[in-house]
């Protein structure tokens, strides 16, 4: 809890280890308990968890790590143990939850897609990205991010149900209930009816 950088909107962008959501204004779920935040501006936040109080203050907005310029190729094996992940991802999920939870369904999806756009700054910091390649790819997960939201959540029917239906139970990820009910983050593109 030493640095946290976060946006106006109220979206912290990092604080170690993992990204945090406040979903409704001023509360903020940890593993430790439910951190109550009283005041949230440009600069600074204060909160407070279990009895004690915080104040976290803006550093920036910027990453510290000076980015290397794309200079590392990474090796076929490597390329096909990704593969295979991403087709396991992609093919493996539970059964849709009998109810929509739209809360956990859409901070949970929110939360991998922040972390992938995480773990794609650091491949970039790390040399394997090229800050094009980060930009294109950190464009289309914001897309996806932005076409999921509590309000389509709640007033879904049809595939769309059957989307946040599958999000709606905390086995399943992202990329298998896109993949099964083929989501399209465009402004334009709903699922199916």
């Amino acid at each position: 809890m030493t640095q946290v950088t976060y946006s106006t909107s109220g979206k912290i962008h990092m604080m170690s280890p993992s990204v945090y959501y406040i979903t409704d204004g001023h509360l903020l779920a940890f593993d430790f308990g439910i951190l109550k935040i009283s005041q949230f501006d440009n600069k600074t936040m204060k909160a407070s968890v279990s009895g004690t109080d915080f104040v976290f203050e803006k550093a920036s907005d910027d990453v510290y790590v000076k980015p290397k310029a794309k200079e590392k190729t990474i090796s076929k094996e490597v390329v096909d143990m990704a593969s295979s992940m991403a087709k396991a991802l992609f093919g493996q999920g539970e059964e849709n939850a009998e109810a929509l939870n739209c809360s956990k369904a859409v901070k949970d999806s929110w939360r991998f897609l922040d972390q992938s756009i995480l773990q794609g700054k650091v491949n970039f910091n790390d040399g394997y990205l090229s800050s094009q390649e980060l930009a294109n790819t950190s464009k289309k997960i914001n897309a996806v991010r932005d076409a999921i939201d509590i309000n389509s959540c709640e007033a879904s029917h049809g595939k769309t149900k059957e989307f946040y239906l599958c999000l709606s139970n905390p086995k399943n990820i992202i990329l298998y209930c896109a993949e099964k009910y083929q989501f399209n983050a465009s402004p334009n593109a709903s699922l199916a009816k």
